[in-house]
């Protein structure tokens, strides 16, 4: 019985991984020698050359011209890196929208009612009152103390987004910073939630918290950019 297509494919797959194992290894440390290619891109790289192979195999290509035409098509090492610092280059000089509304709703919380009758800025200058609970181990006044910590992110961020934004390696701390920033304002709520004291929270509280998550979209939206034009690139 005939093979299916499907399994001729993988039968494929393992001879081009056989014949050009030593290749195919030579490929990858060079590719990992390029500064500033992360272990995702050298995986998406690596997933479009094997794409290139297989096609070029199915018309009847051997797997080492494949592989010789395959390189020429996504690029060598060297050339994906230039490439890839050309797309960042491109890419650092951005001011999403979604930035701009971050710091603005960020600033605007701090003029709306927060928690019972105090507005933002007026918990703000209360965090001096929590440290003697802090300091005694109570949870909710320690992370109410560290709730400046994300404060301070926010008021760094233009600065952290015009240096960051050229390194790969940097935007993507950037990224996981911010995701760790949205995640610890927002567990707060979560927390008084718990401890049944949530009902004092307003609409400053729940402004100022979304300002982190808008934050966290737009560097992630950053990320997403380059990605799908490196992506696009080699396809």
């Amino acid at each position: 019985m005939a093979d299916s297509p499907q399994h001729s494919g993988q039968i494929m797959g393992h001879q081009t991984r056989g014949c050009m194992n030593p290749a195919l290894t030579r490929w990858r440390q060079e590719l990992a020698a390029q500064a500033g290619l992360t272990a995702e891109i050298r995986r998406e790289l690596e997933a479009h050359l094997h794409d290139c192979m297989a096609g070029f195999q199915r018309l009847g290509l051997s797997a080492e011209e494949s592989f010789q035409l395959a390189c020429q098509r996504i690029g060598q090492p060297q050339q994906l890196r230039a490439e890839f610092n050309k797309v960042m280059n491109q890419s650092s000089h951005w001011n999403p929208p979604l930035t701009v509304a971050a710091w603005a709703v960020f600033m605007v919380s701090f003029f709306l009612p927060s928690y019972t009758t105090m507005s933002g800025w007026q918990c703000a200058i209360l965090q001096h009152t929590f440290w003697p609970a802090a300091s005694q181990g109570d949870f909710l006044s320690i992370h109410y103390e560290l709730l400046l910590l994300a404060n301070l992110v926010m008021l760094a961020s233009p600065l952290l987004l015009t240096q960051f934004s050229r390194n790969v390696r940097q935007l993507q701390w950037l990224h996981h910073l911010t995701l760790a920033t949205a995640v610890f304002v927002w567990a707060f709520a979560l927390e008084l939630l718990i401890r049944g004291n949530a009902a004092g929270l307003r609409i400053g509280y729940f402004a100022w918290s979304f300002s982190f998550t808008l934050l966290y979209v737009s560097v992630r939206s950053q990320l997403s950019h380059w990605q799908s034009q490196i992506a696009c690139k080699h396809a």
